[in-house]
Protein backbone atom coordinates (compact mmCIF):
# COMPACT_ATOMS: atom_id res chain seq x y z
CA UNK A 1 0.00 0.00 0.00
CA UNK A 2 3.15 2.72 0.92
CA UNK A 3 4.61 1.65 -2.56
CA UNK A 4 1.76 2.47 -4.57
CA UNK A 5 1.34 6.07 -2.59
CA UNK A 6 4.88 7.03 -3.23
CA UNK A 7 4.89 5.74 -7.15
CA UNK A 8 1.76 8.10 -7.90
CA UNK A 9 3.42 11.17 -6.08
CA UNK A 10 6.32 10.48 -8.19
CA UNK A 11 4.25 10.24 -11.29
CA UNK A 12 2.33 13.84 -10.26
CA UNK A 13 5.66 15.69 -10.38
CA UNK A 14 7.05 14.34 -13.59
CA UNK A 15 3.32 15.19 -15.45
CA UNK A 16 1.88 17.74 -14.22
CA UNK A 17 2.63 21.81 -14.70
CA UNK A 18 4.20 23.75 -12.23
CA UNK A 19 1.42 25.54 -10.09
CA UNK A 20 -1.45 22.80 -10.75
CA UNK A 21 -2.30 20.98 -8.00
CA UNK A 22 -2.68 17.23 -8.14
CA UNK A 23 -6.68 16.19 -8.14
CA UNK A 24 -7.21 15.12 -4.85
CA UNK A 25 -6.22 11.45 -3.58
CA UNK A 26 -9.41 9.28 -3.79
CA UNK A 27 -10.15 7.77 0.00
CA UNK A 28 -9.85 4.12 0.13
CA UNK A 29 -12.48 2.00 1.14
CA UNK A 30 -11.83 -0.79 3.32
CA UNK A 31 -12.38 -4.26 1.79
CA UNK A 32 -14.84 -5.92 3.30
CA UNK A 33 -15.33 -9.71 3.16
CA UNK A 34 -18.11 -11.19 2.33
CA UNK A 35 -19.88 -13.97 4.98
CA UNK A 36 -19.90 -17.30 3.77
CA UNK A 37 -23.53 -19.19 3.31
CA UNK A 38 -22.38 -21.70 6.24
CA UNK A 39 -21.90 -18.54 8.12
CA UNK A 40 -25.30 -17.34 7.58
CA UNK A 41 -26.95 -20.38 8.10
CA UNK A 42 -25.33 -20.91 11.58
CA UNK A 43 -26.21 -17.34 12.31
CA UNK A 44 -30.16 -18.10 11.01
CA UNK A 45 -30.43 -21.41 13.18
CA UNK A 46 -28.75 -19.67 16.30
CA UNK A 47 -31.62 -16.80 16.13
CA UNK A 48 -34.39 -19.31 15.98
CA UNK A 49 -32.99 -21.26 18.53
CA UNK A 50 -32.62 -17.96 20.58
CA UNK A 51 -36.15 -16.64 19.52
CA UNK A 52 -38.01 -20.17 20.93
CA UNK A 53 -35.92 -20.20 23.86
CA UNK A 54 -37.13 -16.38 24.83
CA UNK A 55 -40.90 -17.43 23.70
CA UNK A 56 -40.92 -20.31 26.05
CA UNK A 57 -39.56 -18.13 28.80
CA UNK A 58 -41.73 -15.99 28.92
CA UNK A 59 -44.58 -17.86 27.68
CA UNK A 60 -45.18 -21.31 28.36
CA UNK A 61 -44.74 -21.70 31.87
CA UNK A 62 -47.71 -19.21 32.15
CA UNK A 63 -49.65 -22.51 31.51
CA UNK A 64 -47.19 -25.37 32.76
CA UNK A 65 -46.51 -25.61 36.74
CA UNK A 66 -43.63 -28.09 36.69
CA UNK A 67 -41.75 -25.56 33.90
CA UNK A 68 -42.97 -22.86 36.43
CA UNK A 69 -41.49 -24.49 39.48
CA UNK A 70 -38.47 -25.32 37.38
CA UNK A 71 -37.63 -21.37 36.50
CA UNK A 72 -38.33 -20.36 39.67
CA UNK A 73 -41.81 -18.23 38.64
CA UNK A 74 -45.00 -18.00 40.27
CA UNK A 75 -47.47 -21.41 40.08
CA UNK A 76 -50.20 -20.64 37.00
CA UNK A 77 -53.58 -20.84 38.36
CA UNK A 78 -56.48 -20.94 35.71
CA UNK A 79 -59.67 -20.18 37.36
CA UNK A 80 -63.15 -21.35 36.13
CA UNK A 81 -66.51 -20.34 36.68
CA UNK A 82 -68.73 -22.96 37.19
CA UNK A 83 -72.22 -22.87 36.69
CA UNK A 84 -74.76 -25.49 38.41
CA UNK A 85 -77.50 -27.10 36.68
CA UNK A 86 -80.17 -29.39 38.12
CA UNK A 87 -81.20 -32.11 36.45
CA UNK A 88 -84.32 -34.51 37.06
CA UNK A 89 -84.22 -38.43 36.81
CA UNK A 90 -87.01 -40.33 37.67
CA UNK A 91 -85.78 -44.04 37.87
CA UNK A 92 -88.68 -47.07 38.16
CA UNK A 93 -88.33 -50.38 39.21
CA UNK A 94 -90.58 -53.32 39.27
CA UNK A 95 -91.30 -55.42 42.47
CA UNK A 96 -93.91 -56.51 45.02
CA UNK A 97 -94.76 -55.39 48.66
CA UNK A 98 -95.18 -57.87 51.38
CA UNK A 99 -95.54 -57.80 55.35
CA UNK A 100 -92.33 -57.80 57.13
CA UNK A 101 -94.47 -58.89 60.06
CA UNK A 102 -97.02 -61.57 60.03
CA UNK A 103 -99.34 -61.41 63.29
CA UNK A 104 -101.53 -64.84 64.62
CA UNK A 105 -104.79 -63.66 65.84
CA UNK A 106 -106.35 -66.07 68.32
CA UNK A 107 -109.44 -66.89 69.90
CA UNK A 108 -108.54 -66.19 73.85
CA UNK A 109 -112.34 -68.27 74.28
CA UNK A 110 -114.06 -70.83 72.64
CA UNK A 111 -117.50 -71.51 71.52
CA UNK A 112 -119.26 -70.66 68.10
CA UNK A 113 -118.84 -68.36 65.33
CA UNK A 114 -121.46 -65.71 64.55
CA UNK A 115 -120.03 -63.25 62.45
CA UNK A 116 -117.09 -62.74 59.92
CA UNK A 117 -117.22 -59.63 58.18
CA UNK A 118 -113.88 -59.72 56.32
CA UNK A 119 -112.36 -61.36 53.64
CA UNK A 120 -108.46 -62.57 52.32
CA UNK A 121 -107.40 -59.25 51.31
CA UNK A 122 -109.38 -57.31 53.39
CA UNK A 123 -106.93 -54.10 54.83
CA UNK A 124 -108.27 -53.26 58.09
CA UNK A 125 -107.42 -50.66 61.06
CA UNK A 126 -106.47 -51.35 64.75
CA UNK A 127 -108.80 -52.46 66.40
CA UNK A 128 -111.58 -53.79 63.63
CA UNK A 129 -113.73 -56.75 64.39
CA UNK A 130 -112.43 -59.47 62.63
CA UNK A 131 -115.04 -62.24 63.86
CA UNK A 132 -117.56 -62.38 67.09
CA UNK A 133 -118.28 -65.41 68.64
CA UNK A 134 -121.82 -66.62 70.06
CA UNK A 135 -121.97 -64.34 73.65
CA UNK A 136 -125.24 -66.13 75.19
CA UNK A 137 -123.11 -68.59 77.11
CA UNK A 138 -120.95 -66.15 78.41
CA UNK A 139 -123.34 -63.44 79.56
CA UNK A 140 -125.06 -66.02 81.70
CA UNK A 141 -121.75 -67.14 83.05
CA UNK A 142 -121.20 -63.41 84.03
CA UNK A 143 -124.98 -62.81 85.28
CA UNK A 144 -123.58 -66.27 87.65
CA UNK A 145 -120.88 -64.27 88.44
CA UNK A 146 -121.93 -61.02 89.62
CA UNK A 147 -124.72 -62.77 91.63
CA UNK A 148 -121.97 -64.95 93.69
CA UNK A 149 -119.78 -62.10 94.35
CA UNK A 150 -122.79 -59.81 95.18
CA UNK A 151 -123.86 -62.63 97.74
CA UNK A 152 -120.24 -63.10 99.01
CA UNK A 153 -119.61 -59.42 99.67
CA UNK A 154 -122.44 -59.52 101.85
CA UNK A 155 -121.66 -62.06 103.41
CA UNK A 156 -118.05 -61.01 103.83
CA UNK A 157 -119.29 -57.39 105.15
CA UNK A 158 -121.36 -59.08 108.28
CA UNK A 159 -118.68 -61.56 108.91
CA UNK A 160 -116.75 -58.15 109.68
CA UNK A 161 -118.90 -56.41 111.53
CA UNK A 162 -119.49 -59.83 114.21
CA UNK A 163 -115.83 -59.99 114.26
CA UNK A 164 -115.63 -56.41 115.68
CA UNK A 165 -118.58 -56.95 118.22
CA UNK A 166 -117.30 -59.88 119.47
CA UNK A 167 -113.63 -58.18 119.97
CA UNK A 168 -115.26 -55.77 122.01
CA UNK A 169 -117.10 -57.87 123.78
CA UNK A 170 -114.01 -60.43 124.75
CA UNK A 171 -112.62 -56.88 125.43
CA UNK A 172 -115.31 -56.44 128.37
CA UNK A 173 -115.26 -59.98 129.41
CA UNK A 174 -118.57 -60.53 128.77
CA UNK A 175 -117.86 -63.35 125.97
CA UNK A 176 -114.87 -66.06 125.90
CA UNK A 177 -112.13 -66.37 123.95
CA UNK A 178 -113.43 -69.19 121.95
CA UNK A 179 -116.09 -67.22 120.92
CA UNK A 180 -114.25 -64.81 119.81
CA UNK A 181 -111.75 -66.94 118.17
CA UNK A 182 -114.83 -68.72 116.02
CA UNK A 183 -115.65 -65.39 114.97
CA UNK A 184 -112.56 -64.30 113.58
CA UNK A 185 -112.10 -67.69 111.69
CA UNK A 186 -115.58 -67.07 110.36
CA UNK A 187 -114.81 -63.98 108.84
CA UNK A 188 -111.28 -65.49 107.19
CA UNK A 189 -112.99 -67.60 105.64
CA UNK A 190 -115.82 -64.67 104.23
CA UNK A 191 -112.86 -63.40 103.41
CA UNK A 192 -111.61 -66.25 101.17
CA UNK A 193 -115.29 -66.41 99.13
CA UNK A 194 -115.43 -62.86 98.47
CA UNK A 195 -111.94 -63.16 97.12
CA UNK A 196 -112.73 -66.04 95.17
CA UNK A 197 -116.24 -64.90 93.83
CA UNK A 198 -114.39 -61.50 92.61
CA UNK A 199 -111.76 -63.29 90.72
CA UNK A 200 -114.79 -65.30 88.88
CA UNK A 201 -116.61 -62.20 88.51
CA UNK A 202 -113.56 -60.52 86.67
CA UNK A 203 -112.81 -63.42 84.50
CA UNK A 204 -116.46 -63.77 83.26
CA UNK A 205 -116.49 -59.98 82.53
CA UNK A 206 -112.98 -60.78 80.45
CA UNK A 207 -114.68 -64.03 78.69
CA UNK A 208 -117.20 -61.93 77.62
CA UNK A 209 -115.37 -59.29 76.27
CA UNK A 210 -113.30 -61.42 73.88
CA UNK A 211 -115.96 -63.19 72.10
CA UNK A 212 -115.33 -60.07 69.64
CA UNK A 213 -112.22 -60.81 67.97
CA UNK A 214 -110.31 -57.66 66.83
CA UNK A 215 -106.96 -56.68 64.60
CA UNK A 216 -104.08 -55.97 67.34
CA UNK A 217 -102.59 -53.39 64.39
CA UNK A 218 -103.14 -52.12 61.04
CA UNK A 219 -102.59 -54.60 58.58
CA UNK A 220 -103.97 -56.97 55.68
CA UNK A 221 -105.89 -60.21 56.20
CA UNK A 222 -103.12 -62.91 54.72
CA UNK A 223 -105.53 -66.32 55.95
CA UNK A 224 -109.12 -66.84 57.35
CA UNK A 225 -109.27 -69.68 58.87
CA UNK A 226 -113.05 -69.68 60.31
CA UNK A 227 -116.04 -69.54 58.60
CA UNK A 228 -119.14 -68.75 60.64
CA UNK A 229 -121.00 -71.66 62.51
CA UNK A 230 -117.71 -73.19 63.58
CA UNK A 231 -117.04 -74.04 67.04
CA UNK A 232 -113.41 -72.82 68.32
CA UNK A 233 -111.27 -73.45 70.96
CA UNK A 234 -109.45 -71.30 73.19
CA UNK A 235 -106.25 -70.37 71.64
CA UNK A 236 -107.17 -71.44 68.39
CA UNK A 237 -105.36 -69.24 65.46
CA UNK A 238 -108.47 -67.97 63.33
CA UNK A 239 -106.36 -65.40 61.22
CA UNK A 240 -103.07 -64.26 60.13
CA UNK A 241 -102.83 -60.85 59.50
CA UNK A 242 -99.76 -58.88 58.02
CA UNK A 243 -98.77 -55.74 59.43
CA UNK A 244 -99.27 -53.21 57.72
CA UNK A 245 -96.78 -50.42 59.70
CA UNK A 246 -93.65 -52.74 58.51
CA UNK A 247 -93.98 -53.95 55.24
CA UNK A 248 -90.52 -54.65 52.46
CA UNK A 249 -90.26 -55.11 48.55
CA UNK A 250 -89.49 -58.08 47.25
Amino acid sequence: MQVRTNLLKELEREFLPAGVAPPPAKKEIPWKRRPSPARSFLILISSIVIGVGLFSFYFYPKGNTTAARFLGLGIPVETVTVQGETFMEIIGAGGKTESAAVMEIRSWVGGKVLLVPVEVGTVVPKDHILAQLDPAPYEAALKLAQAKFTEDKTSFEKSELFEKRMNALFARRLISNIERERATRELNTARVHFSNAAEVFLRAQDNLDHVVIAAQAPGVILERKIEPGDVVNPKEILFLLGSTESVQVV
